[in-house]
């Protein structure tokens, strides 16, 4: 009976994603220039209170974003690598091991880095996408993981 009530505690109290977003709406010039980290909070906040089974499967890659030497240096020491996706959906769903997607907002585009690293994802048998925007990176999530066995993400 105390994990119940303590998980429902946890589901009632409001996440990270929340607060963060209540900031936003109280302070709106935090947007500027910084277009893809809310689009990547949008998405963990509607996949924690839309799919919270999906959602306890994903995770993200901190690898964009301006910091001092000493951190990129010891964030590089602890095994981080340029280009990475931003997000990782630890699920096998049809013919993949997992989903990874790398979010761009707008007209941005993937450094050669993200493409090696999609490629290289690929191969490995992994589902690995390039998408446009919040709503974009739900409906492939979404997508991926309703796949049946043998299945790509291509058939649906």
């Amino acid at each position: 009976m105390a994990k119940v009530i303590a998980r429902l505690e946890m589901d009632l109290a409001p996440s990270v994603h929340a607060k963060a977003l209540t900031q936003l709406a109280n302070k709106p010039e935090l947007l500027k220039s910084n277009y893809e980290h809310w689009d990547q909070v949008r998405y963990f906040d509607f996949m924690h209170r839309k799919h919270r089974e999906i959602y306890d499967l994903l995770h993200a890659t901190p690898n964009g974003g301006a910091r001092s030497d000493k951190v990129g240096f010891d964030m590089k020491a602890e095994g981080q690598k340029k280009g990475y996706p931003d997000a990782t959906l630890d699920a096998a769903r049809g013919i993949y091991h997992g989903l990874r997607l790398e979010l761009k907002y707008g007209k941005g585009k993937p450094s050669p880095e993200q493409l090696e690293w999609q490629r290289r994802l690929r191969e490995q048998g992994y589902c690995a996408e390039i998408v446009i925007g919040w709503e974009m990176m739900v409906k492939l999530t979404l997508r991926y993981w309703l796949l049946e066995a043998g299945q790509s993400i291509t058939d649906i």
